[in-house]
């Protein structure tokens, strides 16, 4: 162990030094010399210039060995720095053997980490590659983004009718996950462990540090934000809001349209940008400014990228459907019968096709909670797929055309046909793991 002494004054020129005490002449009371000699029948005696000048000598070299070791100190100060800092010097070891520097050649300081273990954890990067649609995925004129999510938290992007398909690993936990797309930005989250990522196409992996994790989130259109409300309840206060950006920064919602309503209510429409609520009256959509207009006055069902789908009743209670256009505010009937019976209000599992013809909602009141397809027009509707926990029925998937639905039929990646029912393989052969999520996008996004 280093023990530290203050090192004497430096020497003036010209001025006698005053004698090290280990030469000062022997007090009266003190053993003679004599006693103290190890071999006092030699008859040798030091006389006083050679005492001072082996002090003096020994002075000098502990300087010099002690400007050594603060010049080579742990912390890898120079000695001028450490002289400037403190008064101290490091009294070297005892003689009694050799002195060794403080990291041996071709070793590790014992007390540091090797280079290898301080490393960061390699970032995730997106890897492209090509695969082989079915063609009659090759033939489409809208252009649709595909997203899929293995059971392994693998992110597949997959572009339609190019065939590009960009990936990466989310690295979260692999239990009960699930996702939500955003115009460009991806949010995976896993209900199990609480972790939330988000993915951005630009860029890799953010992690977001959130308590409790993700009890529900929603993407912003237009944005690369998602509306997140953390699963950490305190009695029956419910937790804030949270806007998490693709960087994986949260910040709490306290003002502007999104701070009066709760987001188990709100949906957002694509085509505008509106978060759409309900209220008194009726159903309204709010910009990102504040500004409100109402859609209708009847209550909200369901919101597609183009279309609010709401039930509207008049003075009689006569009620029905209606399906309004969001950017022209066209208004036709819409034909629900399954939902007659068993109105539940604002259903999120409930989507509306890209042109308003068709929608989607899960069958709670069935057994197996089927995921069904309905055709507005007629009220005719059809299974499409079961909702487990594979499934997440709340992922519409929809082609961009409108022309059919991507789902997962015993974990492959299928097509669903609306206009001939066909059902086929989006890519034959393609392995991306088990499939246990999948969303659609418009490529402008």
């Amino acid at each position: 162990m280093s023990v530290t002494a203050s090192p004497p004054p430096a020497p003036a020129r010209g001025v006698e030094h005053p004698l090290p005490a280990s030469a000062e002449p022997p007090h009266e009371d003190r053993p003679h010399e004599d006693e103290l000699s190890p071999t006092p029948s030699s008859g040798l005696r030091r006389s006083r210039p050679a005492l001072i000048g082996a002090g003096i000598i020994g002075i000098v070299a502990a300087l010099i060995v002690g400007s050594q070791f603060i010049g080579n100190d742990d912390d890898g100060e120079s000695g001028a720095a450490a002289n400037d800092t403190a008064s101290s010097i490091t009294v070297p070891p005892s003689t009694d053997r050799p002195l060794r520097s403080a990291t041996p050649p071709n070793s590790v300081a014992r007390d540091r980490p090797s280079t290898s273990a301080s490393l960061p954890a390699p970032m995730a990067v997106w890897e492209t590659t090509r695969i082989t649609l079915d063609p009659r995925l090759r033939s489409m004129v809208v252009p649709t983004q595909l997203v899929v999510l293995n059971g392994a938290g693998g992110i597949h992007v997959i572009d339609i009718p190019t065939g590009a398909m960009r990936s990466i690993e989310t690295g979260i936990g692999r239990s009960n996950l699930a996702m939500v797309v955003g115009d460009r930005a991806i949010a995976v989250t896993s209900y199990d462990d609480g972790s939330l990522v988000v993915v951005d196409p630009e860029g890799g992996v953010a992690d977001v540090e959130l308590a409790g994790g993700a009890g529900q989130m929603t993407a912003r259109p237009g944005t690369n934000d998602f509306v997140v409300i953390p699963n950490n309840w305190s009695g029956n206060q419910q937790p804030p809001h949270l806007l998490v950006a693709a960087d994986g920064t949260a910040s709490e919602i306290t003002d502007g349209p999104l701070a009066g309503y709760d987001m188990w209510t709100t949906r957002y429409l694509p085509a505008t940008g509106e978060a759409v609520v309900d209220d008194s009256g009726g159903t309204y959509g709010i910009d990102a400014l504040g500004t409100v207009r109402r859609i209708s006055t009847g209550d909200v069902v369901a919101v597609g990228d183009n279309h609010v789908l709401v039930r509207e009743c008049d003075e009689t209670l006569v009620c029905a459907h209606v399906r309004v256009d969001a950017v022209s505010g066209e208004r036709q009937p819409a034909i629900v019968p399954d939902l007659e019976q068993s109105f539940r209000g604002f259903d999120p599992t409930i989507g509306v096709s890209p042109d308003g013809s068709m929608m989607t909602y899960l069958d709670w009141a069935s057994g197996p909670q089927e995921r069904r397809l309905v055709r507005l027009d007629t009220g005719t509707s059809e299974e499409i797929d079961s909702n487990d926990r594979f499934g997440y029925g709340s992922n519409a998937g929809w082609a961009a055309d409108s022309s059919g639905i991507f789902v997962i039929d015993d974990r492959r990646l299928v097509f669903h046909d609306t206009t001939t029912g066909a059902r086929f393989e989006v890519a034959p052969g393609l392995d991306v793991g088990t499939i246990i999520a999948v969303a659609s996008r418009s490529n402008a996004g």
